[in-house]
């Protein structure tokens, strides 16, 4: 009698329980779905923009996948329990026990891992992701490729994309795709970095064209680049597309450049004022910005040559950020008053030579593929 009891008690507080957890409009759904036939049912598993077959290898690029159940005459059936799980590949999913609502769809996202030379191929690697419908052998499934992120050129003043072309091969060889954006340096940094937010937003839509999500791109950027690069990540645009993932400095005059206050003389466009030491710019513009002018969600990493005739070391320093510079020797200086004169001050000998360095284009691989630093907040 006892007994009975004990279990009539049990019953009532599983059924309360149940009630509790359970909205009451919902439960004839999972009441339905629990004493389905499983083996009359439908799953089809599938990317939400169907158009997709490559996304880059970043855990920032979500991929949206939409589950979908249905009874033996194709009627939606809400609430059906539904595992997701990559049975193939790496990443992350949103959750993997999801359940249908009216319609008898769901949705889950998948999140790609980072890229590193040990998780991917030279090309790409791929990802399966199952769907099956709970307590029967009925599954979907789906395959991505993964490919490494995008890398974006930016050269420095009065120089153009070509500059980039051995860097761009050696790129290749690791598996990188690499555009190098030609903009009107002459106008200056902020007309730059409006250059760049179009040309980025171009890049990832030609990507969409061709079947390939792209979320973040890395950017490695050189000399006046860098301050281009800097501008666009710390302004309202950015905030809005956040698609940068890295930054590469290469022998950018951060604090501005010396032989910039001697150019002067020679030229009067937005660019050079831009990179006087001391100028607006750098001295109230960029420091007013987000982190005073370095965005502290995007990885960061420095190189310099010890004898750039155009950028100090003192100059190319991001120590404020604690952000340390990787120092190479490419040559000895060569500048003269000549190369002054020609217009070519920003873009001559070993301030360019570093740009078809073997020991950099490695570093720079490296970089790429690494975790970098993060620059520290600035109060």
């Amino acid at each position: 009698m006892f007994e009975k009891f004990k279990f009539r008690i049990l019953l009532l507080f599983a059924l309360l329980l149940m009630f509790y957890i359970i909205p009451v409009q919902s439960l004839p759904g999972y009441v339905s779905y629990a004493f389905s036939q499983k083996k009359n049912l439908n799953i089809n598993f599938n990317l939400v923009n169907g158009s997709i077959k490559e996304v880059s290898a970043d855990p920032s690029n979500e991929v949206v996948f939409q589950v979908e159940v249905t009874n033996s005459t194709g009627q939606p059936l809400e609430k059906a329990h539904v595992i997701v799980e990559i049975i193939d590949g790496d990443g992350k999913l949103s959750s993997k026990s999801i359940r249908t609502d009216k319609f008898g769809k769901s949705l889950v996202s998948y999140y790609p891992p980072q890229a590193t030379s040990e998780n991917t191929s030279e090309k790409f690697s791929t990802v399966k992701i199952k769907a099956t419908l709970s307590g029967s052998s009925k599954y979907s499934e789906k395959s991505l490729s993964l490919v490494k992120n995008p890398v974006v050129l930016i050269h420095g003043y009065n120089a153009a994309g070509y500059i980039f072309d051995n860097m761009k091969n050696y790129l290749s060889t690791l598996g990188y795709e690499a555009h190098s954006i030609d903009y009107k340096s002459t106008d200056g940094v902020e007309a730059a970095a409006k250059e760049l937010n179009t040309y980025l937003q171009k890049i990832r839509n030609d990507y969409l064209t061709k079947g390939i999500q792209v979320k973040k791109f890395d950017i490695i950027a050189h000399s006046m680049g860098g301050l281009v690069a800097r501008f666009y990540t710390c302004s309202t645009d950015y905030s809005i597309n956040n698609d940068v993932r890295k930054i590469i400095f290469i022998s950018t005059p951060q604090k501005g450049s010396l032989w910039a206050s001697i150019a002067t003389g020679y030229y009067n466009d937005r660019a050079i004022q831009d990179l006087i030491p001391d100028n607006p710019l750098l001295s109230v513009t960029l420091p007013s910005t987000l982190n005073k002018g370095l965005n502290p969600n995007i990885q960061v990493g420095s190189i310099l040559d010890q004898y750039d005739e155009v950028v100090t070391p003192e100059s190319a320093s991001l120590e404020e950020w604690k952000i340390s510079t990787d120092i190479f020797n490419v040559g000895e200086n060569n500048i003269t008053m000549g190369s002054l004169l020609s217009g070519n001050i920003i873009e001559t000998a070993n301030h360019a030579i570093i740009l078809n360095n073997k020991k950099v284009f490695e570093t720079m691989g490296r970089m790429l593929e690494d975790q970098l630093p993060y620059p520290t907040l600035r109060k």
